[in-house]
């Protein structure tokens, strides 16, 4: 069974405004948390060259108890500053 709606450019307009609206809600966060391998894997270095950067103060992760998350954007300035 095929169904057509005839949709005027102002209904289309609608449901696009819409579908933009409800995507926003469901997106994760911009700035998301990655865990160490998350992190390693957006420098595409080592697990232990990130450790590395950690330890020489290059790197300032957050802290779940023991477990260290990186925000992407300070990822992403340390990628600047080291280009």
């Amino acid at each position: 069974m095929n169904v057509a709606i005839a949709l005027s450019d102002e209904d289309v307009e609608r449901v696009a405004r819409r579908v933009v609206a409800v995507m926003g809600e469901n997106t994760p966060a911009a700035d998301p948390l990655l865990t160490v391998e998350e992190a390693a894997d957006y420098l595409r270095c080592s697990r232990q060259r990130l450790y590395d950067l950690v330890s020489a103060a290059r790197l300032k992760p957050g802290r779940d108890g023991k477990r260290l998350l990186f925000r992407r954007s300070v990822l992403d300035r340390y990628l600047e500053h080291t280009a």
